[in-house]
């Protein structure tokens, strides 16, 4: 399905897809400030596919909801840029506490920039102790300079109880990264226990979140990730050093989004997908 879809804006979630594969698709909001746009890629696609894949993508002011399944779900999210200035989460997945309406989600190889909110928000309705939803958050390049006032200053939101089988690996996290759990009831102990945060790299001003301080992560200086749409080394990696070594996957031993080095002569699905943005080459693509 390649093209550009704008947003109207007339609602949280005012378009609604039913792809198994949107692939080379691109999700832009209009000018009406009145309310964030959102685009909902509905449960029945899930149903109806071994996997629901979102692909080389862009969604520049736009929610990606999943919204809550009544039957087994396979979410894949690959080389996708997610841009967010407002309030509005990015990317935003509801899961069921029946484990028959188990979610499998894999979000791996994107580029998630949020300014405002949070740049996941995990939302579990009718959580259960026997829940078995999996989320996998790995190899992604993570943005989230929150400023004071921001809706929320968290990497991740978790509503309901925390998934047993969360994966948070070989992440490239820019600004003040931490975690955030909607949910007093939670216990923060078990998530720690039950929860794999490692091989991940944040800037070493910014160690303190229980998750993070976990060994395996690596507190680096990060002061030289270009963070600019109209430099060619955008979120690029050196190619040596902790960040082209320091992940704890041996088929892909870098940390985020982004191969060690600079974009390939032939470029690839971020140098692809940036000159498609409407203000790629004057707006930068984080604060620093």
């Amino acid at each position: 399905m390649p093209g550009q879809y704008p947003s109207k804006r007339t609602g949280l979630c005012n378009s609604t897809m039913f792809p198994a594969m949107c692939e080379n698709c691109g999700f832009v909001s209009s000018p009406d400030p009145v309310r964030h746009a959102g685009l909902t890629v509905h449960a029945a696609a899930l149903r109806d596919s071994a996997h629901t894949t979102i692909r080389d993508c862009w969604f520049d002011e736009v929610s990606l909801t999943f919204p809550t399944p009544k039957f087994q779900s396979n979410i894949r999210i690959q080389h996708c840029l997610f841009r967010s200035i407002t309030k509005a989460h990015p990317l935003i997945i509801r899961t069921s506490g029946d484990p028959a309406a188990k979610t499998i989600a894999r979000v791996q190889h994107n580029v998630v920039l949020s300014t405002q909110s949070s740049p996941i928000s995990f939302r579990c309705e009718n959580p259960a102790e026997g829940e078995t939803n999996e989320l996998v958050v790995d190899h992604n390049t993570i943005s989230s300079p929150v400023p004071e006032g921001g809706f929320n200053k968290s990497l991740l939101i978790l509503y309901g109880l925390p998934t047993k089988s969360l994966r948070w690996t070989n992440n490239l996290l820019l600004g003040d990264p931490r975690f955030g759990i909607s949910d007093p009831a939670v216990d923060l102990e078990l998530a720690l226990q039950h929860w794999q945060v490692t091989g991940n790299a944040f800037a070493e001003e910014h160690g303190s979140d229980p998750f993070l301080s976990k060994p395996g992560n690596h507190p680096l200086d990060l002061s030289s990730i270009r963070r600019d749409f109209s430099d060619s080394a955008c979120f690029r990696i050196p190619a040596t050093g902790p960040l082209a070594t320091g992940s704890n996957d041996s088929s892909e031993p870098y940390i985020g989004a982004l191969p060690p080095g600079p974009a390939p002569a032939e470029g690839d699905w971020l140098t692809r997908v940036i000159p498609r943005l409407p203000d790629s080459t004057t707006q930068p693509g984080a604060a620093n």
